[in-house]
């Protein structure tokens, strides 16, 4: 911040220019020095995270549980058990889960976000495979692959942010939330 001009903190003076002439009246450097060491931070109190952007975490901030908080399919396709081919037995939805186990050469039709039920080896992205007939065929996929697993992102207890950090607009509108205290 650039000093104010010299009226702003001294009267007119025609021996020393800038030196303050008025009795309270205090060079600019100190002034900055004193209005530092006058400023404290507010105390910490608990906010809503709809309500946090701009303001300072008072400690470190915690995961509450692991993120993702179960393995879940990170592409459009289909969860698949064993070889090829694959027998469809039912479909799969964010907030839809597929209730049951799936065999070998046994698979559901699985949308990104979903539930990847027991027993699925891996997903087979739609763009890779073939469903004729409640029939799928595709090559085998290496187990794992389009799963992210449970606490991939973060375990439960993980220090997702240090005490200071600044809370943005992106904490709430760029997937944090998850994983983030309830409030901030």
């Amino acid at each position: 911040m650039p000093p104010p001009p010299a009226s702003a903190v001294t009267e007119p003076s025609s021996s020393t220019p800038g030196v303050p002439t008025h009795p309270r009246a205090v060079p600019w450097h100190e002034a900055r020095v004193r209005a530092h060491r006058a400023a404290h931070p507010a105390p910490p109190r608990r906010t809503p995270l709809r309500d946090a952007t701009g303001l300072t975490l008072a400690g470190d901030l915690l995961a509450l549980g692991p993120h993702p908080a179960f393995d879940t399919a990170a592409m459009d396709g289909y969860a698949v058990s064993g070889a090829p081919p694959w027998s469809v037995r039912g479909t799969a939805r964010a907030g839809m889960a597929w209730p049951g186990i799936l065999a070998p050469g046994e698979c559901v039709r699985i949308s990104t976000g979903s539930l990847v039920p027991v027993g699925a080896d891996a997903v087979v992205p739609l763009e890779v495979a073939t469903d004729t007939d409640g029939h799928v065929f595709g090559a085998a996929p290496p187990e794992g692959r389009h799963v992210r697993r449970t606490g991939e992102d973060a375990a439960a207890g993980d220090r997702l942010a240090p005490a200071g950090t600044r809370i943005g607009p992106d904490w709430k509108d760029g997937g944090l939330a998850p994983v983030l205290l309830p409030q901030a």
